[in-house]
């Protein structure tokens, strides 16, 4: 089965952190990467990871968390968050195979992905053209780490 997704090309992410700050701008009205749905994290010099919801078929997240805060939006069939009943327990975050699931900095409550509507603003603010919104198959099953070591087996970084 195939969905909408933000799909990242790592090799292309330069770690510019154009995708946070725009993020952080429509969703919270002022530049703040640390609130941003969409995280960049730094693995060996030279090599950043995107990290991003990739709105899961069988989505764990629904399933651990006690409040039912998270549902799935008709119209984009993104995972959304209903933030009135997100309690900020961490149980989505623990449960999520990518670790696409971040805090609030300001009240803790779980926070990310939801398309923008439909209308990415991270992928259209790109400058390298590592995001990109588009048809994909329902494979969320490599962590940060992993593509991490994966990445770093391709571009042979030796420590």
């Amino acid at each position: 089965m195939t969905h909408r997704a933000i799909v990242v090309d790592q090799m292309k992410c330069n770690g510019c952190q154009i995708c946070e700050i725009h993020c952080s701008r429509i969703k919270e009205g002022k530049v703040w990467p640390e609130a941003s749905r969409i995280q960049i994290f730094p693995f060996f010099p030279g090599l950043d990871i995107v990290v991003v919801c990739q709105q899961c078929e069988n989505p764990s997240c629904v399933d651990v968390c006690p409040t039912d805060a998270f549902f799935r939006d008709e119209e984009t069939a993104a995972i959304s968050i209903d933030s009135e009943k997100c309690i900020g327990c961490g149980a989505c975050a623990e449960a999520c195979p990518l670790g696409a699931i971040f805090f609030h900095p300001e009240n803790g409550k779980a926070v990310k992905c939801d398309l923008c509507g439909g209308y990415p603003e991270c992928v259209k603010r790109c400058p390298e053209n590592a995001l990109e919104y588009r048809m994909t198959p329902f494979d969320a099953t490599a962590n940060p780490s992993e593509i991490a070591q994966n990445m770093k087996k391709k571009l042979v970084i030796v420590e």
